[in-house]
């Protein structure tokens, strides 16, 4: 049975587009005496079909950044610890602009190949620096727009002294022969050639200890950053003299060429304390 024998059929009509209200040539279906057919020129319809393609891209980049910042390294503590969360002090204001123009000035679109390192020390400890290592990871990773098909992360945080206890945990044998264990390879392969590496806590003495086994392990990181042109994001306790004690020499000599100019963080009151006062004050204790 033919499609005329149907009722059915192909025309061309005369239509207006429904967006630009411009007139064009629609092929049209006919189907037991009704007529189906677009409402869009092609103009229109090529626009409306990019625009859900760009809207798809963009809720696909948005779920791959969200998913990001959870597994980047950052404790759930830090999940929202952004710039716009900080709780500003005038003595800091100038190492909170450091920070925030580093990371817009942070190329996302490509290798960041010897892009200069960061680094943020202070003797006192709660000044908020690793709020700050946060708000850099966030904006960094807000900032990507890329494809998202086979996307990397393009930071990872580490504080030094879990970093130090992976490394050391990998040398046990596991109890079951066939449950896969963590190498000191895999450890150094989730590392390398991502764009960004902030390590935080490094050279705190309460918190690790210095050893050979550490200035190894800190070694090979660094030197592998170093070769491989890619910036570090450094937040510590201690200045160069410190690190060194930690890090090793030959660490620090590497470090000083990746990084233009360290900051210290000093102020008379400690983020911690601030955010608790604040606390305190708003239940009407103070």
């Amino acid at each position: 049975m033919g499609y005329q024998s149907m009722g059915m059929g192909v025309t061309t009509e005369e239509r207006r587009c429904r967006v630009c209200h411009r007139e064009f040539a629609a092929r049209m279906a006919t189907v037991m005496g009704r007529s189906f057919g677009p409402t869009l020129c092609e103009d229109c319809a090529a626009r409306q079909e990019e625009e859900v393609i760009q809207d798809e891209r963009k809720r696909v980049q948005d779920e791959l950044r969200q998913r990001w910042v959870t597994t980047c390294g950052l404790h759930p503590n830090y999940w929202d610890a952004t710039f716009e969360t900080w709780e500003t002090r005038r003595q800091l204001e100038s190492k909170v602009e450091i920070c925030r123009a580093y990371a817009d000035s942070f190329p996302v679109d490509r290798i960041p190949f010897r892009h200069p390192s960061l680094w943020l020390y202070s003797a006192k400890s709660g000044l908020g620096k690793t709020h700050m290592a946060s708000a850099v990871i966030h904006r960094i990773i807000g900032r990507w727009d890329g494809e998202p098909v086979g996307a990397r992360c393009p930071v990872r945080y580490e504080t030094g002294p879990s970093l130090q206890l992976r490394v050391r945990r990998s040398y046990s044998a596991s109890r079951d022969p066939d449950a896969w264990q963590e190498s000191e390879a895999d450890i150094y392969d989730q590392l390398r050639g991502v764009p960004l590496l902030v390590l935080d806590d490094v050279g705190d003495a309460q918190k690790e200890a210095a050893t050979e086994h550490s200035r190894r392990v800190y070694f090979h990181i660094i030197d592998q950053r170093y070769s491989d042109g890619l910036p570090v994001m450094l937040c510590s306790n201690v200045d160069m003299t410190g690190l060194e004690r930690v890090m090793g020499a030959a660490v620090v000599d590497r470090l000083r060429e990746m990084v233009l100019v360290g900051h210290e963080m000093v102020a008379d009151k400690g983020y911690r304390d601030i955010i608790r006062d604040r606390s305190i004050d708003r239940e009407g204790l103070l």
